[in-house]
């Protein structure tokens, strides 16, 4: 699952390098955040904070993140009920 993220995720196209390694670098920390959990036989993902100390998942900062990121993909932002 987390492949198919990085490899759907949109394409930076820009002059400044800088820029490209910054988004680039934001896509990775994104994707290390993010935790898989099986919940009754379907795979959620959800985005977890507090690392590199502990890594645990925090409502409004995971609600937060997966709507500022959702065009990077709806995984992350999909309501479940």
């Amino acid at each position: 699952m987390a492949s198919r993220w990085a490899a759907n995720k949109p394409d930076l196209s820009a002059d400044s390098e800088l820029l490209r390694n910054v988004y680039h670098k934001s896509a990775v920390d994104l994707l290390s955040m993010r935790i898989v959990k099986e919940i009754n036989g379907e795979q959620v993902v959800l985005l977890a904070a507090g690392m590199p100390w502990f890594l645990t998942i925090f409502g409004r900062d995971a609600l937060v993140t997966a709507y500022q990121s959702i065009t990077c993909g709806p995984d992350v932002a999909r309501v479940r009920r």
